[in-house]
């Protein structure tokens, strides 16, 4: 008998386990919730908040689902698992108790410290004013500090040196008070003030929430393979993001990029639907509003028809302005990223003449450190440039593969 199936989530990741839950015969009807717009043509979608745990379990309960696949991560450590199965509901996911180990940093940290899983040398701080006294106690870079909890990839800085330390906690002590303020915390996830300072990057890849979870992952994968027909691997390896010199970017081709994001984009395709349904109706129109008594009628069709092609123009120059903003502001990062190497590259011909300078006895050694520090700061805006960089060309090529230009 075919499943009923609600996915949980509205992201890339819920939309690609929806696409392999519907290869398999004994996926039915499928279901996502809240889903978003690209998700919808490849099942039903219903506006309820992934971490509206109440209102969830109480839609699936009365759309009588037999299976619910909850795959983000703030449900999971909401419990939202837990009152599915409290109602009869079974959930692919972990429960509460288990989401812990993605949902606290501290927690993760601790549970492998106490098992003696390795992982890298770590303390927590309650006290954010006392994480740069232990840090530079230590005197060891890179060091990795992470603001325990769910933060959407906002939570987790890598330093090089001290001074890219203290700028991020200082950064991750801003987040958190702007977060209220500008009432983004339910959107970001809530990022509390414990904090974890890792003493020893962890070069190695990282290995997702599932394939850590006790021998219960056993049975979910057997309960997702019976749903997809094939068996799920039950982990996800992410790598580091690519250093300047490992990126490969091709230059773009604005026209060929455009043409693919129009394609792409499922407001232009609705669009598109609406203006032929217009073109159809104005020419049945026509037949039908011949003669003098039916002028009146005739001229009401017509100013219909011309207002549905401009409404469809509107919507795509609308998206060639938003595609060509961005396309111009690779070009404006860039610069950016290049005016920054140049200062960087003048401040380290600074240092290079005060250590010279001061090995002839000319400077004091005072002088070589504020060298030094002036190094660091370039460092540090280049460091940014290429982050902002990164990030915006990374929408760029969302926006060309999926025509949206803000990710899920």
């Amino acid at each position: 008998m075919a499943k009923k199936i609600l996915v949980v989530g509205g992201g890339g990741r819920e939309h690609a386990i929806i696409k392999a839950l519907k290869k398999s015969p004994d996926c039915g009807e499928i279901w996502c919730a809240p889903g978003n717009g690209g998700i919808s043509y490849d099942a039903k979608c219903k506006n309820i908040k992934a971490t509206d745990v109440d209102t969830m379990v109480a839609f699936a309960a009365e759309e009588q689902f037999d299976y619910v696949v909850v795959a983000q991560d703030d449900p999971l450590a909401l419990g939202m698992v837990d009152a599915l199965a409290a109602v009869g509901i079974p959930a692919f996911g972990p429960d509460k108790a288990a989401a812990r180990i993605e949902a606290s940093k501290v927690f993760s940290k601790d549970l492998m410290k106490k098992y003696g899983i390795p992982t890298a040398r770590y303390e927590t701080f309650d006290d954010p004013a006392k994480v740069m006294d232990y840090i530079r106690a230590e005197g060891k870079y890179p060091v990795v500090i992470k603001a325990d909890g769910l933060a959407l990839g906002k939570g987790v800085l890598i330093c090089e040196n001290e001074q890219q330390a203290a700028d991020g906690q200082r950064g991750l002590d801003t987040i958190d008070r702007n977060l209220e303020q500008l009432r983004l915390r339910e959107q970001l996830g809530q990022v509390s003030q414990q904090t974890v300072t890792e003493l020893e990057q962890t070069r190695a890849q990282t290995v997702s929430q599932l394939a850590t979870l006790d021998s219960n992952i056993r049975q979910l994968k057997i309960q997702l393979q019976n749903l997809i027909g094939e068996d799920p691997t039950g982990e996800l390896v992410l790598g580091p993001l690519p250093t300047q010199e490992e990126a490969v970017w091709e230059e773009p081709d604005y026209e060929a990029d455009l043409e693919a994001a129009k394609a792409a984009s499922w407001p232009l395709r609705d669009a598109q639907l609406t203006l032929d349904d217009a073109k159809e109706q104005w020419n049945d129109d026509q037949s039908s509003y011949r003669g003098a008594s039916k002028q009146y009628l005739y001229q009401q069709a017509e100013h219909t028809w011309n207002a549905a092609q401009l409404t469809y123009q509107s919507t795509v120059q609308n998206f060639e302005t938003s595609f060509k903003s961005l396309y111009d502001s690779l070009a404006n990062y860039e610069q950016v990223l290049e005016n920054a190497q140049s200062a960087l590259a003048w401040q380290q011909t600074l240092l290079e003449t005060a250590q010279i300078r001061y090995d002839l006895g000319l400077i004091s050694y005072s002088e070589v450190l504020t060298a030094q520090d002036n190094v660091a700061s370039a460092q540090s805006t280049v460091d940014g440039a290429w982050r902002d960089l990164f990030t915006d060309r990374n929408s760029y090529c969302w926006a060309v593969e999926t025509g949206q230009f803000a990710q899920s």
